[in-house]
Order: structure tokens, then sequence, then C-alpha cells
């Protein structure tokens, strides 16, 4: 598996809602909101809670990996493959990369989202189908989704 160093921030865009996306690694959590130009970061969503301003270069476009959101020191820019475009949510956990692609359904893991290696591809339990927000906590799969009641 390709591995990045878990203080590392990962951006692809998103299909449906591509100004917000949250990511949780050793830096603790990060929700982006490209559409505003910043970003928030925090160990916990408890306290130390600090918003940034988020580099211009960051805010949509190719999938790329940085350090730092607040810069665009020595990013690496990458394509993706043909075959892991046009899901609606991606993200990496301890296992790998996931596309999700709700309309399908389906789940698509992937060990480098520029080859596909080692792509594998699943169905979405239906309890999983209506995610506003996954990301990745260590090696769980972690959604955020509306109460429906």
């Amino acid at each position: 598996m390709d591995r990045l160093q878990a203080s590392h921030w990962i951006i692809a865009r998103r299909k449906n809602s591509p100004g917000t996306d949250i990511f949780h690694n050793d830096n603790g959590d990060c929700i982006i909101r490209s559409d505003l130009g910043c970003y928030l970061q925090t160990k916990d969503l408890l306290d130390n809670i600090q918003i940034q301003k988020l580099h211009p270069s960051c805010e949509g476009g190719p999938y790329r990996v940085v350090t730092d959101l607040s810069m665009d020191e020595n990013p690496q820019v990458f394509d993706l493959n043909p075959r892991c475009c046009g899901g609606e949510h991606y993200g990496r956990t301890g296992l790998g990369f996931f596309i999700i692609f709700q309309n399908q359904g389906e789940i698509q893991w992937v060990n480098d989202l520029r080859t596909a290696a080692d792509e594998q591809t699943s169905v979405l339990p239906l309890k999983c189908c209506k995610g506003l927000y996954y990301f990745g906590i260590q090696e769980l799969l972690t959604l955020i989704k509306v109460d429906e009641k």
C-alpha cells in the first residue's frame, strides 16, 4: 500500500457538496470549508479549536497531499485513476482509501487513488447509504447522517 504519514492531509473533490469535507488523523479532527476558504482543526472537538485560512490551491481541483492546509509548500498533486472518479465521498482509513458511490450503493477500497491498486468493490450496507459525511478514524469507516425522525 502507498502509505503516507498520518500527519498528511489528503484532499479529493466531493461530487455533491464540494465545499465541505471532514478528516481525522494524528493531528486530530479537521473540517474543511473550501467554499468559505477556511478549515477548523482540533484534537477533540471540545477545546483548542483553531480556524485557519485554507490555501487557495486546496480549495478544489486535483487530488493532492499537503502537510499544512494553510500553505502549499511541497504539495504532491496527482490525477485520480479513471476507476476512482465519480464518487460522492472520498477518504482514508488505516486500511486504505475509500470511495463512496451512494447512488449505486457501493463502496470501493483501493490502496492507491492514482492506480486503483488492490481495488475491491462491495455493497454499501443499507444503513450506511444516507451518510452526509464519511471519514476514517484508524481502521474504522465513520459516517455522519441525519436523523430521519
